[in-house]
C-alpha cells in the first residue's frame, strides 16, 4: 500500500482575533467580548488540515525564538 506524505513549506504565525457584536463603524470604538490568540498561518494550517486527514505530513517554516515560535512547536 503507497501511503500519502505531504511537505509543506509554509509561513507560521500567531493568530489574533477579537469577537465584538458588531463591526465598527469609521471612526467608532468598540469593544471586544471576547479574545482568541492561536497558531496559524497558511503552512500551519495546511499541514494541520492534512494531518487530521491521517496524511504523514511534514512541515518546513522560519521560526524564531519567541512565544509565537513556543505556541506554533506544540
Amino acid at each position: 500500500m503507497n501511503a500519502t506524505q505531504v511537505i509543506v513549506v509554509g509561513s507560521c504565525n500567531r493568530d489574533y482575533a477579537w469577537r465584538c457584536e458588531r463591526f465598527p463603524q469609521p471612526g467608532e470604538t468598540r469593544r471586544a467580548l471576547d479574545f482568541f490568540s492561536g497558531a496559524g498561518g497558511k503552512g500551519y494550517n495546511q499541514a494541520v488540515a492534512c494531518r487530521r486527514q491521517d496524511v504523514a505530513t511534514c512541515l518546513i517554516a522560519a521560526l524564531g525564538e519567541d512565544d509565537s515560535a513556543v505556541l506554533t512547536q506544540r
